[in-house]
Order: C-alpha cells, then structure tokens, then sequence
C-alpha cells in the first residue's frame, strides 16, 4: 500500500451493499477525510449516509468516538477545517457507544 490512505485503528462501520451488509475498516486521507475499505478500493462517506460508489452502497452504522465534520458538499471528515462544520444532529448511522 502507498500510505496515501491511512487505517484508523479501532474505529469500524458497516455498509450495505444491495442487500449484503458488510463490516469495513476506516481509513482517512488528506487532512481527515473519512473513507471505507470496499469495493477493492475506498469509499468516501457522505454525511447524509450514501457513498461514493452510488445508490447500491450505502452506510449503514459507523463507530466513531470523536466528533465529525462535513465539507461544503457533505462529505464525512475527522478533522476540522476551513469550510467544514460539526455534524449539528447525531446522524442515525453513528453508534457513539463502542461494545
């Protein structure tokens, strides 16, 4: 791997893909956008649940315990940044609770 993507350890989520759901690794690049390891690559998470690999893959739960953020276009980040915002609702995809 090119260490462009890096894994977040400890953090999961689960995405659906048709009808088949799917326990994924975290990964973030750049400055803390959020991506899943799927579809023989990566996956950016939007804010509002979808993907960027279309209407068949969508998130499902992640398990994250630090806040998150959405840029101008809604796509899920770690850190904050220029232009980015704290999500203002916990979405119902977010499992706060690890266990």
């Amino acid at each position: 791997m090119s260490g462009m993507f890096k894994i977040i350890e400890g953090e999961t989520a689960v995405i659906r893909e048709g009808g088949v759901y799917k326990e994924v690794l975290l990964a973030t690049r750049n400055n803390g956008e959020l991506y899943v390891k799927a579809k023989g690559g990566f996956v950016r998470l939007y804010a509002d649940g979808s993907t960027s690999a279309g209407s068949r893959c969508v998130l499902d739960t992640i398990v994250f315990d630090t806040p998150l953020y959405k840029d101008r276009v809604g796509r899920l980040c770690t850190a904050t940044a220029k232009g980015r915002v704290a999500l203002d609702a916990t979405p119902a995809y977010l499992a706060r609770e690890k266990g």
